[in-house]
């Protein structure tokens, strides 16, 4: 893709590409992906946007794919394709801010929020669902309520991605909209932040402490440099040579007679015996 990405002599083929690593990059940035893979996505992706012959169409579509990696590196492209009066740049560089999910560009997003144009509405309000939080609920009370019933269920999923009990008010006013599709998305918005709320009140933070280990110590016992055998008294215990196993787990004596213990990390049980072999 990287290759298709920066190589092919088609300009639709290269963004379709660069669109494509939307997705790997997130992957990346999420850990999924081996480290070299993730270094030679970020860095395919900016040699896309500091290319100066590469076509726009294909440098916006590598913005919102290395828009995952964040960091100050990408702020001046940012701002660039905010700034740059053209609509498709506009929409990218929103989309884009909202994938760094860094909230310095919330400020900036929240601006079109109102924009004329309803594909960039629409950016934006799904944007400051990754950036704002409870400060920024007021500001989505216009899409809420918007002409445009795309940007409605995106303010929607943006309330319930900020959560709190300002959102949860924002959403049961909007329980007896005449649109069915609002009056859906919002239920399960409810239920979903209502489930969310009920998993909060059930996991304290003592069973928190507990499931990741942190209550599991004994009590009066210095973890630090704990050593089981001399604690528990069999650190002087001398084993019969003759009893010591060092075929692997649950070896049977079969395998020893048959000379099969290779002494190395892949040493492992025989299978179970064939049922269908009777000899």
């Amino acid at each position: 893709l990287c290759r298709m990405m920066t190589s092919d002599p088609s300009p639709e083929v290269r963004a379709a590409a660069a669109e494509t690593l939307v997705h790997l990059a997130s992957l990346a940035r999420a850990g999924k992906l081996a480290p070299r893979d993730e270094k030679s996505i970020a860095g395919e992706l900016f040699g896309v946007l500091e290319n100066e012959n590469e076509l726009d169409a294909v440098k916006l579509k590598a913005l919102e794919a290395v828009s995952a990696f964040g960091g100050d590196r990408l702020t001046p492209f940012l701002e660039a394709a905010w700034s740059s009066g053209d609509l498709s740049a506009r929409q990218s560089s929103i989309y884009a801010m909202g994938r760094t999910s860094d909230p310095k560009w919330a400020d900036r997003v929240v601006e079109d929020l109102e924009h004329d144009m309803v594909a960039v509405r629409y950016e934006a309000t799904m944007a400051i669902g990754e950036l704002g939080d409870e400060s920024h609920l007021h500001a989505l009370e216009g899409p809420l309520d918007d002409e445009d019933l795309t940007v409605q269920l995106a303010a929607i999923s943006a309330v319930e991605r900020i959560g709190g009990d300002i959102a949860k008010s924002l959403l049961e006013l909007r329980l007896v909209s005449s649109e069915p599709r609002v009056v859906e998305l919002v239920q399960q918005a409810l239920e979903a932040m209502k489930e969310e709320e009920d998993l909060d009140e059930v996991v304290t933070p003592e069973m928190a402490r507990s499931m990741f280990g942190a209550g599991d110590t004994l009590p009066g016992v210095d973890t630090e440099g704990y050593e089981a055998a001399e604690l528990e008294g069999w650190a002087n215990a001398q084993p019969d040579p003759g009893l010591v196993d060092d075929f692997g787990t649950g070896v049977t004596e079969e395998a020893e007679e048959l000379g099969l213990d290779r002494g190395d990390p892949f040493d492992v049980d025989l299978p179970p015996q064939d049922p269908w072999d009777h000899d």
